[in-house]
């Protein structure tokens, strides 16, 4: 079923493949396919053109077979490029980027409509329905969501990045334009040095770049991204599907920034009911269904994780904790971490087991595995039941989104439903 999305591009981006002389269809898929890679870039780094994977298999869920009808013109025009490293036995996709060229012009970005083939569940449609009549159901307060992005980008203007020898941690994951690696950190200083230019660290990430560079991306990033999650709601362009990988509920909501989200959850009196630490709960309650105990089971059921480990390992925040955990528990084995040795005395079960896994399966499942959990909790069992139940909800990830007024029958529900799985965590509503 073809469904339709705003899209905000870059004018030189837009022309450039206006440019291509392919059919309407194919410039259709290239916007669709340059907004993939942007999108997924700008969740994993921050900025919307670093390699991204993408494979055949793909390819050929979202768009069909003959994919490079549209992938070789926009690598010939230099819109994308590929990284041409690939192994057939599928373990090494391709990955590819939008040039950044497109992100330095100062230009107005483009609106432009895309449409795409929505691929759904069978068995979700009434989850879906419910969470689609839901967010139809929200006053948008289109003028104080564009308050928000202008109060985003000023914010993004006046930040301070901590740089060089400001930066407290040792060994750093340094990203320089084209490519990320690990380094020391005064080794990468004097590489920074060298290049004329500056290491320094915005939102837990480390860069070599030329700062106003750096921003001037960030900027444009931000106000395309932000600008057509609200123009598609405006438009009308709702959409709700059960994400093929992790099962999560994608919607306009859960791909919503948190300060857009935040302006819509008070104008219609929306709660949000989570578990502290939500994924190491379930991890917790995983490993102890296999028989396994030690401290981390019990402080992740207590939702203290990251304030003990704050506490032990003498770290600044909670926020530094959690970024730390994270990490650690779902990078590949053996990626440098100096963290790790503290870690692992606090938590040996949780190191041991984490390691296993991704040994034995690859580094990727674990995070999938207890994403899969979460969605079968949060949205089948926890949000489906409670629309059975007229109920007027939906997930964001691992929160369940409800108004107000329902928010003590939603708390209630969620504590005997878990209660009666013997699921253990400490829930917050915000």
């Amino acid at each position: 079923m073809a469904k339709y999305k705003q899209v905000l591009v870059p004018r030189s981006l837009y022309e450039d493949i206006e440019g291509l002389g392919v059919s309407n269809i194919q410039k259709n898929k290239c916007f669709h396919f340059v907004d993939l890679l942007t999108e997924n870039s700008t969740r994993r780094y921050g900025l919307p053109y670093c390699f991204t994977s993408f494979s055949r298999g793909l390819f050929r869920t979202v768009f069909n077979t003959r994919y490079q009808d549209f992938v070789r013109p926009l690598k010939e025009a230099g819109i994308v490029i590929c990284d041409e490293v690939f192994s057939p036995d599928g373990k090494k996709p391709h990955y590819y980027m939008v040039s950044k060229d497109h992100y330095l012009q100062d230009d107005e970005p483009v609106k432009v409509q895309v449409s795409y083939r929505c691929l759904e569940y069978d068995n979700d449609s009434g989850i879906v329905q419910n969470t689609l009549d839901f967010i139809k159901g929200l006053y948008i307060p289109y003028n104080d969501l564009y308050d928000a992005l202008k109060q985003k980008l000023y914010d993004t203007i006046q930040k301070k990045y901590v740089e060089n020898y400001g930066i407290k941690e040792t060994l750093v994951k340094v990203f320089d334009g084209n490519k990320s690696y690990y380094m020391n950190r005064d080794k990468a200083i004097a590489k920074a040095t060298k290049l004329g230019t500056t290491l320094f660290e915005d939102d837990g990430e480390y860069f070599i770049m030329d700062k106003a560079q750096y921003r001037k991306i960030k900027l444009k990033n931000i106000e395309c991204s932000y600008r057509s999650a609200i123009e598609n709601i405006r438009a009308g362009n709702f959409y709700a599907s059960r994400n093929r990988t992790n099962e999560r509920l994608d919607s306009n909501l859960t791909n919503m920034a948190g300060c857009l989200f935040n302006v819509i959850a008070e104008a219609n009196s929306l709660k949000q009911v989570d578990a502290v630490n939500s994924q190491y709960a379930i991890l917790a309650d995983i490993m102890k269904k296999l028989g396994l105990k030690g401290q981390f089971i019990e402080d992740a059921e207590k939702g203290v994780l990251y304030e003990n480990i704050v506490e032990r390992l003498n770290l600044p925040d909670r926020d530094t904790a959690k970024k730390g955990l994270m990490q650690i528990v779902f990078a590949p084995v053996h990626t440098p971490n100096q963290l790790k040795k503290g870690l692992k005395s606090i938590y040996p079960e949780l190191i041991e087991y984490a390691d296993k896994v991704k040994t034995e399966k690859g580094y990727k499942h674990l995070s999938i595995m207890l994403q899969n959990h979460e969605s079968s909790l949060y949205v089948d069992e926890l949000s489906g039941g409670l629309q059975s139940m007229g109920i007027n909800c939906t997930t964001k990830h691992d929160s369940i989104i409800c108004r107000e007024s329902d928010l003590g029958t939603v708390e209630n529900y969620i504590k005997d439903q878990l209660s009666e799985r013997g699921f253990k965590c400490r829930l917050k509503a915000s």
